[in-house]
């Protein structure tokens, strides 16, 4: 990332902080106007493209466990002819990559299930299914229920896990969450899963130092957002336990 975008997610961070304070002040009336043009251009997506496309996100690639992903990623050994994904072979002149994506998911439940660490594995599946499912349907409708296509590829994980026996791993959606809160549970769950990797010690230089106290502070505010529900969420959400 050059300086000039390093300026850029800068000043986006600044003007979504200086939203919040304004939004904490919204009882005095001085700053309706103001706040409501924000939330019309920006509408629920800041987060998401701070942590895509800014300096914060690229530190956990290099962590431990987050490596997952890159894994589940690739390409190779995907199943054409996946019958389980049937269903959605109409639906992808209507949603881009959402076949593939199916055949993806077929593929990287079939070869986790015989790993020893499957639990952990499952968990990381299930926000990478998160993460997809954003990038291809965050412009639609806001809640799980109301897609269809979402309906039919929670639906072909479920058949895929009853077939291979998983059902101890498979984690069901909640269809009354909105991709939002998906998005922003996934971050929580990356964050404690690689959070023992983070560390400043003399190796590392100042600015990638920066970039794990930027990171932290981030997730420091969704953690006090989410305090709450997260101490009624069951075992299946690994940010439980802090």
């Amino acid at each position: 990332m050059n300086k000039k975008n390093n300026q850029y997610c800068d000043y986006i961070r600044d003007s979504v902080k200086l939203y919040k304070e304004m939004k904490k002040e919204n009882g005095s009336s001085i700053y309706t106007e103001d706040v409501m043009k924000f939330e019309e251009k920006f509408k629920n997506y800041e987060l998401s493209f701070l942590n895509d496309n800014c300096p914060n996100k690229p530190v956990l690639k290099k962590l431990g466990e987050y490596k997952i992903y890159e894994d589940y990623n690739r390409r190779e050994n995907i199943d054409d002819n996946c019958s389980y994904c049937d269903d959605l072979f109409m639906l992808k002149k209507y949603y881009l990559g959402i076949n593939e994506l199916c055949k993806m998911f077929a593929r990287n439940l079939y070869e986790i299930k015989d790993k020893n660490d499957r639990k952990d594995r499952c968990e990381y599946l299930y926000y990478w299914i998160y993460d997809k499912i954003w990038k291809i349907f965050s412009n639609h409708s806001g809640f799980i229920r109301d897609n269809d296509a979402v309906v039919k590829l929670h639906n072909a994980g479920y058949n895929i896990s009853s077939k291979i026996r998983m059902h101890d791993s498979y984690i069901h959606w909640n269809p009354e969450n909105n991709f939002g809160e998906w998005k922003e549970e996934k971050y929580l769950h990356d964050f404690f899963k690689n959070s023992k990797y983070i560390n400043c010690d003399e190796s590392f230089d100042k600015e990638q130092c920066d970039n794990y106290f930027k990171y932290v502070f981030f997730i420091k505010g969704l953690y006090k957002r989410h305090i709450k529900s997260c101490c009624n969420y069951t075992d299946q959400y690994i940010f439980v336990e802090h």
